[in-house]
């Protein structure tokens, strides 16, 4: 069975490692979540990434939800370390925004989905920390659809929003001759084509909202179709060296 591979993106401190630990934990890669104030994650694993609190490099893990094959990646937010995540890039089938939603929707994020969206990737938003005093979930949902150019689609859909995105699906809505599988096959069409922008929110730290997103992946992305036979070939998105200077290649 073929893997999707899905990509975090984030401004600093967003919390794209913490969301990265609470799905490999719900998804049972891992037996318990890590976290960055404790210095116990399984991505952030490199001493610098330790030290600093933050992540330096993309790293990745697999895992499995409800049947489909995942790869995560979860890059850098750091402005620093821009590079690191647009080699990642050139990897990914999606790309999850995650933005908090306690403050303003930062620059650097919104950025980083413009590279994605530049290269022909489908962008998921995910609003974290709604959970915190002041919370403005709907003020950073509107700013990152028009700092983008898309449309936010809430889930679940709300059908005459669809139909709004997707033509065909427009005139079965009309029709009254429609089915929630319709609603969800012009969805994936919006999504793929960067019309959509699916929202999904919660807390990350709380691991509120993140079921709903693995839910939302599956929905969105689904198992890969089969493919014929061919020879094997792969993107090397880095390398990197380990302690004994044997080369990594990713």
């Amino acid at each position: 069975m073929g893997s999707r591979t899905i990509g975090i993106v984030a401004h600093v401190d967003a919390g794209k490692t913490t969301l990265s630990e609470q799905m490999l934990y719900l998804s049972g890669a891992l037996r318990t979540a890590g976290r960055v104030d404790h210095g116990s994650t399984a991505l952030d694993a490199a001493p610098i990434e330790r030290a600093r609190g933050i992540t330096v490099f993309s790293d990745q893990a697999d895992f499995t939800w409800k049947g489909v094959q995942y790869t995560l990646m979860d890059t850098p937010g750091h402005v620093d370390f821009a590079a690191e995540v647009e080699r990642a890039l050139l990897a990914l089938d999606a790309v999850i925004l995650l933005a908090d939603a306690s403050e303003p929707l930062k620059p650097h994020g919104v950025m980083l989905a413009e590279l994605a969206k530049r290269r022909g990737l489908p962008i998921l938003l995910f609003l974290n920390k709604c959970d915190l005093a002041g919370a403005m979930p709907e003020t950073v949902m509107q700013t990152a659809a028009k700092r983008l150019g898309m449309e936010c689609v809430p889930l679940p859909p709300d059908p005459e929003l669809v139909a709004q995105l997707d033509e065909a699906f427009l005139e079965r809505y009309l029709a009254e001759d429609w089915t929630q599988e319709d609603c969800v096959a012009a969805l994936r069409r919006a999504f793929e084509s960067g019309l959509a922008l699916p929202v999904t929110s919660g807390a990350a730290l709380q691991g509120q909202g993140v079921e709903a997103l693995l839910d939302a992946l599956n929905l969105l992305l689904g198992a890969p179709k089969p493919q014929k036979a061919a020879p094997f070939r792969g993107t090397v998105y880095k390398v990197r060296r380990d302690e004994k200077g044997r080369r990594i290649v990713f």
